[in-house]
């Protein structure tokens, strides 16, 4: 499944406009999820967010999908012995801004599923997660950068 966010679509021969949704999910059969979202705040708990509309388009239905988001972000990583100079590795290109923590996450879970991913996120971040392993110890850092606009 590819999760496109927000996006508008297109279904039929004749549909000029599109239709906007906020949440758009593409299956792997062609099947496509849309969904409209509100959020609202909640007493004492803060804010809440909750589908108020979904729709299913059949493969055949719709011809084509515009994401509001461009995926125009690189994720890297460095992943070195502790005391070693950085050398950073590509981990991701096409992302969409909000799915940068998302991927490096995803990285420190499968490479390191011993430690608490979002622990460590913050500060592979910032200046380098310190890891302890029996092999000895590493250093994290991720970094991202966005394609300006032509």
């Amino acid at each position: 499944m590819e999760k496109v966010g927000k996006a508008r679509i297109y279904v039929g021969g004749g549909d000029e406009r599109g239709v906007m949704f906020d949440n758009v999910e593409i299956h792997s059969s062609g099947v496509v999820r849309a969904s409209d979202r509100r959020l609202w705040e909640q007493e004492e708990l803060g804010s809440a967010e909750g589908e108020t509309k979904a729709v299913y388009y059949a493969p055949h239905a719709w011809h084509k999908i515009e994401p509001e988001t461009p995926r125009n972000c690189t994720l890297w990583v460095s992943d070195v012995d502790f005391h070693a100079e950085s050398d950073w590795q590509w981990v991701a290109s096409c992302l969409a801004f909000g799915d940068i923590e998302a991927r490096a996450l995803q990285y420190l879970e499968d490479r390191y599923p011993g430690f608490d991913g979002l622990t460590v996120l913050g500060k592979a971040f910032d200046r380098g997660a310190h890891l302890g392993l029996d092999e000895g110890d590493r250093r994290v850092r991720f970094a991202w950068a966005r394609m300006l606009d032509a």
